[in-house]
C-alpha cells in the first residue's frame, strides 16, 4: 500500500514542517510559535502534552471542554 506522506520541508533553516498519514509536525523557534501552542509526545502507552505555565488553565479548559480526560 503506497505511503501518503508528504515531503519534509525545511522553510529556511529556523522551520521544519514534516507530514505522515496521520499527522502535520512544525518545529520552529519559540518567538515564531503561533499563539496557544502545545507540544505532544507520544509513546508506546502514553501521551503527554506540554504548554507554557502561563497557559495552562487555559489548556486544562480547552482540553476538558473538548472531552480530553485530563490526569
Amino acid at each position: 500500500m503506497p505511503s501518503r506522506a508528504g515531503p519534509l520541508v525545511a522553510l529556511d533553516r529556523d522551520v521544519f514542517i514534516g507530514k505522515t498519514d496521520e499527522e502535520i509536525s512544525l518545529v520552529c523557534k519559540t518567538d515564531d510559535v503561533p499563539q496557544n501552542t502545545i507540544f505532544a509526545v507520544s509513546t508506546f502507552n502514553t501521551d503527554y502534552i506540554l504548554v507554557k505555565a502561563e497557559n495552562f488553565e487555559k489548556a486544562l479548559k480547552v482540553l476538558s471542554d473538548a472531552g480530553y480526560d485530563v490526569v
